[in-house]
């Protein structure tokens, strides 16, 4: 795996750019449909590494394959990653952006697991919640894991906070070892 600060150095360059002409959100989604084409169509990535293949051949590519779907920014951003060889960053570039464009606008996401389903108005209380204690706008992302056996999971950024009975059961046991080491 690359250097993340490579990629950071990217995302900022892309964010600036994209400020200055009040398209960062627009940005954003063309960023997540590059990567999706990125992900699912990786003969248009081994083409753009085969070395016998010339630059400007690929570049004429990228503009075919993207051309009517994003904009002259995101192409020149396109021709830039070919250029400096650096497309296998994308990812990293994509969620280092998206980290941007959240802190800019005072957003975050949430993943919450459940053991059961949550109803809207249940989902709707906690994002109420979330949005209370973080001062941020919330997007949550809702997943049922029978496995958790009661409670819940939630999970913002780095920091997760586990109120299971799975999670509270595998706490027991390791306390129990710690006991049974002694």
């Amino acid at each position: 795996m690359r250097d993340g600060t490579v990629a950071k150095r990217y995302a900022i360059a892309l964010f600036e750019a994209a400020r200055d002409k009040s398209d960062v959100q627009t940005i954003e989604k063309e960023l997540g449909s590059v990567l999706e084409v990125w992900k699912t169509e990786p003969k248009l990535v081994e083409f753009l590494h085969h070395p016998s293949v010339s630059r400007d051949v690929k570049k004429r590519t990228i503009a075919r394959v993207f051309g009517d779907r994003v904009s002259g920014l995101m192409l020149n951003f396109l021709y830039v990653l070919l250029d400096h060889r650096r497309q296998d960053d994308l990812p990293q570039i994509v969620g280092e952006y998206r980290g941007r464009v959240d802190e800019a606008l005072g957003r975050i996401h949430a993943e919450v697991e459940t053991a059961l389903p949550v109803s809207e108005e249940e989902a709707q209380k906690l994002r109420s919640r979330l949005a209370q204690k973080t001062g941020k706008d919330v997007s949550m992302r809702l997943e049922v894991n029978p496995a958790l056996i009661g409670g819940a999971r939630l999970r913002v950024g780095d920091r997760v906070w586990d109120a299971s009975i799975l999670g509270r059961l595998e706490r027991f046991r390791g306390q129990l070892k710690q006991i049974q080491a002694r």
